[in-house]
């Protein structure tokens, strides 16, 4: 008998362990499913939270509201010294009219409750773009809200810099539930492999007894716990791909769409996701068959 006539035997005789005993093999699979969904969510959060830090990064600014007292002279003095500055790259002056029609446009549904406001809760304010080293930016920025005429400035880096420790912490977190939770599934997937061998224990006992070598008596058991993760494996990724297409057809704002839905899982890493649930398949497969439990040793 040859490898490939070896390989064929190996998955006729899994399958048929699989079908015999699939409620039991459904919960191994259903838990290696299980730890790679959690594990797969987790760091595609972190990604798509990182992806997302970087491209508002790149339109990141600095916004200066001025006291409703400033003069006309006294802003243009001020946007004037602000645009010599080294650190400004533009300095665009929006108006509490201007504020009020981008406040209507994102936040639509808010739009009647300022309507019933005395007067408008937007003052003029300066946006401005920065260059050259963030953290000298910062301490430039801690100066420029000290000074006459400014009541507050909003740094979008510091917002920035949260989200992206949020984004490392998720994808921490998925390797470390991930790899957790894998142990968890090849332990489930070798408890199964091991009630297989002490079902087929007497058949086990006559293949040696004719002469057949440990490789084709353990074959056929590494082989189910390889397609119990596997299985699991595509079904993790198959839930995975219909939860991120259900978020899609969801009416989320803008910003949630761009932390959680900007792009999937690519092949790669879709594929590395199936042979990890192969990997722990293999393992929950030949531990079994080291151990001296009367079957095998």
């Amino acid at each position: 008998m040859n490898l490939l006539q070896a390989l064929t035997y190996f998955a006729s005789e899994a399958f048929n362990n699989l079908l015999r005993g699939w409620r039991i093999s459904s919960l191994a699979v259903a838990t290696t499913a299980l730890s790679l969904f959690i594990g797969g969510t987790l760091i595609l959060l972190g990604s798509n939270m990182t992806q997302a830090v970087d491209t508002w990064r790149s339109s990141a600014q600095v916004v200066v509201y001025l006291d409703e007292q400033i003069s006309a002279v006294e802003l243009q003095a001020l946007r004037d010294e602000l645009g010599d500055m080294f650190w400004v790259e533009s300095v665009v002056e929006v108006t509490p009219e201007q504020a009020r029609a981008r406040f209507r446009e994102r936040f639509p549904a808010l739009d009647e409750v300022l309507k019933d406001l005395d007067r408008s809760p937007f003052p003029v304010s300066l946006e401005i773009a920065t260059k050259g080293d963030q953290e000298a930016v910062a301490g430039w920025i801690a100066g420029v809200s000290q000074r006459p005429g400014i009541s507050a400035v909003d740094n979008d880096s510091e917002w920035l810099n949260s989200m992206n420790a949020a984004a490392s912490v998720a994808s921490a977190l998925g390797l470390l539930v991930g790899g957790i939770l894998m142990v968890a599934a090849a332990i489930s997937i070798a408890s199964v492999v091991r009630l297989s061998t002490f079902v087929y224990r007497k058949e086990i006992a006559a293949m040696r007894l004719i002469g057949a070598t440990e490789f084709f008596v353990r074959g056929p058991f590494v082989v189910e716990g390889i397609a119990q993760g596997l299985a699991g494996s595509c079904l993790a990724l198959a839930t995975l791909w219909l939860g991120y297409w259900g978020l899609g057809e969801l009416d989320l704002p803008w910003f949630v769409r761009d932390a959680l839905l900007g792009f999937f899982l690519n092949s790669r890493q879709a594929l590395a996701l199936v042979a990890l649930g192969g990997v722990a398949g293999l393992v929950g497969g030949v531990i079994p068959l080291r151990e001296r439990s009367g079957v095998f040793g």
